[in-house]
């Protein structure tokens, strides 16, 4: 068991050479056998394609709502978010693995790593509607969902001496969808205004490059948070800076990468926009969030489809409050918000998405602040 008070349930995939399509699971957590069995997608290409599409377009589109996408609408869900959730439990919970994971669960809590660097292709999956007995297993917090990525290269990990540093990014270039960019920034300023005095937040209104050039350049910063619009095209990710006027700049993965990759007290970026999670099906470092976290960065939050307004706000304001006020780790933080967005719709909720590097769990050390404040 770790330091934050969890036993990682470790999940890694091998296609078999002779089965595309199917793929070979291994399974490890403490001091337990080592658990086997195998996994092929419950749908076909075709079907699995237009079930994700369906739960990837949100449901108050109909209602105007904005969202954070540039591209096109899609038709009415097909399928739930249940349907789908159980599906993928049916298939990956089984045999040994299933066995494995009951027995882990029984006893402790249980975040679920799974490692998608060998098969990235599976990076596709929303496996943060596993559903077992009914039960969302990314929505608790004793059951936490997140995304591993093996990656070697160094990275410092700083002790926090003062206070924890955010740089908050907003971008609604006129051109695009307008987005409710003060609200969110409202949202977030309220859900860390109660413990302000171990926090520091820096807004970036009208984020134009320069502007978060200088900002980067000026400051070290634990949390980077962007609200925006981004998509994923061409095997390339890309957000949406604003120009000198108001329009559109885009800023392709790489170049966001090179920005921020002087950032050695990084620990979290939040990616408050639309298909920040995409990768390419041959590799799982292309996209915004997993370069970041090539780079080092412990932990990247994306979202793996749209995203709408309410939803975006919402999953900020919790997911700060649990994080720095309540002092949750960041996957449990993760499933608070994810409550929050159910609040919203049966569906946005699975659309975050927790990417952790090998070997992370807690990223910030409270004993600090319990102590002058007599928490335990």
């Amino acid at each position: 068991m770790d330091g934050s008070g969890y036993e990682d349930f470790k999940i890694s995939f091998r296609e078999q050479p002779e089965s595309p399509g199917t793929y070979d699971v291994t399974a490890l957590t403490g001091d337990l056998p080592t658990a086997r069995s195998t996994f092929s997608v419950p749908l076909s290409n075709e079907d699995f394609a237009q079930a994700i599409e369906s739960l990837g377009q949100n449901r108050s589109r109909t209602a105007g709502t904005t969202t954070r996408v540039v591209g096109k609408a899609f038709e009415s869900p097909r399928t739930t978010a249940e349907d789908l959730g159980k599906k993928l439990a049916d298939a990956l919970l089984v045999g040994e693995v299933g066995e494995l994971y009951e027995a882990a669960s029984s006893t402790a809590r249980v975040r679920m790593r799974i490692s998608l660097t060998d098969e990235p292709e599976l990076m596709r999956v929303p496996w943060e509607l596993l559903c077992k007995d009914s039960i969302f297993l990314a929505r608790q917090r004793k059951s936490p969902v997140v995304r591993e990525l093996n990656s070697e290269r160094f990275v410092r990990q700083p002790i926090v001496e003062g206070k924890i540093k955010i740089l908050g990014v907003m971008a609604s270039p006129i051109d695009l969808g307008k987005l409710d960019v003060a609200d969110e920034k409202g949202h977030v300023d309220r859900a860390i205004s109660e413990v302000s005095e171990w926090v520091d937040i820096h807004w970036i209104e009208a984020g134009t490059q320069t502007k978060l050039r200088e900002a980067l350049r000026d400051d070290s910063y634990h949390i980077v948070h962007f609200i925006g619009h981004s998509d994923f095209n061409d095997d390339q990710g890309m957000m949406f800076l604003t120009d000198d006027t108001g329009g559109t700049d885009p800023l392709s993965d790489n170049e966001f990468v090179n920005l921020i990759n002087d950032q050695e007290d990084l620990q979290v970026v939040v990616l408050n926009s639309c298909n920040g999670a995409r990768t390419a099906l041959d590799d799982p470092f292309t996209g915004l969030a997993t370069k970041l976290v090539r780079q080092g960065c412990p932990a990247v939050i994306a979202m793996q489809f749209e995203i709408t307004d309410e939803a975006a706000i919402k999953f900020a304001g919790e997911f700060y409050k649990s994080l720095v006020d309540r002092q949750l780790p960041i996957d449990a933080a993760v499933a608070e918000a994810r409550k929050a967005v159910r609040e919203v719709n049966d569906v946005e909720w699975a659309t975050p998405v927790l990417f952790l590097r090998n070997g992370v769990s807690r990223l910030f050390d409270f004993r600090r602040q319990r102590e002058t404040d007599g928490r335990s």
